[in-house]
């Protein structure tokens, strides 16, 4: 959680597992790294949490003999609650923005807004200021236009006809991967119904 009467000493935070205090990285670009483990079809489960303990804590050799798979993850729940100020489950959410999809207009929003360039902010900017300043962004950015399409409702009724199809066309402009794949496997779904009615 974001303070404003809290100290801000870089980066790194403290956090307290059995009898010790394990350091862990919450700058936002090894938080996203995070996410991008999370989502790479190339690694299965388990690497996925070795990797994510691995970018998260940065003396993690210092624990290898006496960690183990749920150590780790213990570890990791406890630096997302640092890193968040508690655990969100990724369905409390309907997904509106990808990190990784979305990183070229994150990188111009935040450029056009704070001058703030984000490659040089590597290492030096956490993720709760990432995330004050990402929520502060005005509308007129890149990602707020993208995210402002993607959520926005279709006008219905026939006096909203050329509306109704400029926002259509943006909506799939703007939509993530993610959507786009579940709509057209939808849209598959409800041709082969319909071939089977047909019958």
């Amino acid at each position: 959680m974001f303070k404003l009467t809290e100290r801000q000493t870089g980066v790194a935070v403290s956090v307290a597992y059995q009898d010790l205090t394990i350091t862990v990285d919450t700058s936002f670009d090894t938080v996203l790294r995070c996410m991008e483990a999370a989502q790479d079809p190339y690694f299965g489960a388990i690497d996925r949490l070795v990797l994510t303990y691995y970018l998260l804590v940065p003396e993690h050799a210092k624990y290898e003999q006496r960690f183990d798979l749920t150590d780790i993850a213990a570890v990791i729940a406890l630096a997302y609650q640092a890193i968040n100020g508690d655990v969100v489950s990724d369905e409390e959410a309907e997904e509106i923005v990808d990190f990784t999809y979305d990183a070229e207009r994150i990188y111009a929003s935040f450029m056009k807004d704070y001058g703030l360039d984000l490659i040089k902010a590597q290492g030096n900017l956490s993720w709760a200021h990432f995330m004050v300043l990402f929520n502060g962004l005005s509308d007129d950015t890149p990602i707020m236009k993208a995210i402002h399409y993607r959520t926005c409702q279709v006008p219905k009724g026939s006096e909203y006809a050329e509306e109704r199809k400029r926002i259509i066309k943006l909506k799939r402009h703007y939509e993530l991967p993610s959507h786009k794949k579940a709509r057209e496997a939808a849209t598959v779904a409800a041709l082969y119904d319909l071939r089977d009615q047909a019958k």
